[in-house]
Parts: C-alpha cells; structure tokens; sequence
C-alpha cells in the first residue's frame, strides 16, 4: 500500500512561467524523493514599470512517503557511498588542458 504526500510550492525565475515551475520542481528534488506528479496550479508576475520583473509558478507536488525501512535502507546505501575511497580527478581525466611553462618577462614587456 503506497502513501502519497501532498505539498504546494512557489517556484520564481525571471526567464518565464515554465522557468519558474521547473525551479520549484528542482528545489524539491534536493530534499525529496520519489516525486510522481506536478501540477500548475497559477501562474502569477510581479510588474514593475510595465515589464514582467519576475515569474511565479503556485505548483503542487506529489511524492511517495517511504515507509521506515526504505528510508534506513535509503541512509545505510548513502553511508557506504561516503565511506567509499575517492581520488580527486587529475586536470588530464577530466580533459582540461594541462599547465605549460611560463617564462618570466622584465617589467615593460621586453
């Protein structure tokens, strides 16, 4: 038996209405799991001097609560994952250009 949880959010961009929408969604997803459905509920602007300063989407969200043991299986699988041994990527995996010599030049540019 699944448990839905329901929530409203402002999302804000001054790009547009969809922008705005999409940044409520992205805020949600970085505390929230199992989002299944978003549904516009208004759309709204804030206007100053005849120009849309600002776009705002009233957004409703949808997500599954986990039942207890899913969310210690959830934190026990992000435990292994931090305990896990990284090496920081070196400028050549990463395909970033490597730093070549420089020669000192006298002030003046001579």
């Amino acid at each position: 038996m699944a448990v839905l949880k329901v929530i409203e959010l402002v999302g804000t961009a001054t790009e547009g209405w969809e922008a705005a929408a999409h940044a409520a969604l992205v805020e949600a997803t970085r505390t929230l799991r199992q989002i299944e459905s978003l549904e516009v509920l208004r759309w709204t602007a804030t206007v100053r001097d005849a120009r849309i300063v600002e776009y705002q989407a009233l957004v409703r969200l949808v997500f599954r609560v986990e039942a207890p043991e899913e969310r210690q299986l959830a934190v026990a699988e992000a435990e292994t994952i931090l305990a896990e041994p990284t090496e920081a990527p070196t400028a050549e995996a990463l395909g970033l250009p490597l730093p070549t010599e420089t020669r000192e030049r006298p002030l003046g540019g001579q």
